[in-house]
């Protein structure tokens, strides 16, 4: 666990201004179709990056979004007005078949086996429930500043990188979702994150001092989205599907 905590501590989710993919935005539109309310969870919320501004750009109302997150660190850090609470992939906290949508961004990697977590998905959702899901796809000739297991990685604390959008889209598929949409782009990473994390790291800084500083000077996000470094061979893999 305190590996786990270690990494919530360093790697900060930053509160970005009117970024929300594309994907979620059309899976919560399917979602509210001819409702006035839905039932909406990010699961792994992580800061509630994604689910803060899903808020604040008028997409839903906090009375309709729930995070669920392990890192009690990354639960302290969050924003009040978002309702956080204590929770696991494989262990989902809510009903059977009491979700319209769920959405989980850059979890599945970090679970130990996939399968147990989609089948909480499946379990939790309505049944036509939406569900957008997000990772890694690391192609053969993936370069990055991480090393692990005789390879590059994107991240020394995943489980997996999947090969192949076709091999995630499967994954999806087999375990009782039928998929929408979908879409694949390179990474870039921003490289004001990579200096922050090492001064993080280094014990020079304090994670909730960074946040402050960015959510009082809007325009360091303009330059932070500017300044990216493309990572070699890796691509962010985005599925929006219902459940069958």
């Amino acid at each position: 666990m305190k590996k786990f905590e270690d990494y919530s501590e360093e790697h900060i989710n930053f509160h970005e201004p009117g970024i929300v993919p594309k994907l979620i935005e059309k899976g919560i539109y399917i979602s509210k179709k001819n409702k006035k309310k839905i039932s909406f969870v990010d699961l792994g919320c992580g800061d509630a990056n994604l689910l803060t501004q899903i808020v604040k750009n008028g997409m839903l109302k906090l009375n309709e979004v729930l995070g669920i997150e392990p890192s009690d660190i990354r639960r302290k850090r969050t924003r009040e007005e978002v309702k956080i609470i204590e929770g696991f992939a494989e262990k989902v906290p809510c009903n059977n078949n009491s979700l319209d949508m769920l959405m989980s961004s850059q979890v599945i990697e970090h679970v130990k086996d996939d399968g147990p977590m989609l089948n909480e998905v499946r379990r939790v959702l309505k049944k036509g429930g939406t569900f957008y899901v997000s990772s890694v796809v690391k192609k053969p000739w993936g370069f990055w500043i991480y090393w692990k297991d005789g390879g590059f990685v994107s991240d020394p604390t995943h489980y997996r990188e999947y090969k192949s959008q076709k091999e995630f889209e499967n994954l999806i598929e087999k375990n009782g979702f039928e998929i929408i949409d979908r879409n694949i782009e390179l990474f870039k990473h921003p490289i004001v994150d990579l200096f922050i994390r090492l001064l993080i790291k280094l014990k020079l800084v304090r994670p909730a001092k960074f946040v402050k500083i960015y959510e009082n000077h809007k325009w360091l996000f303009w330059i932070r989205n500017i300044l990216r470094l493309p990572m070699v061979g890796f691509y962010n893999v985005e599925v929006l599907a219902k459940k069958r």
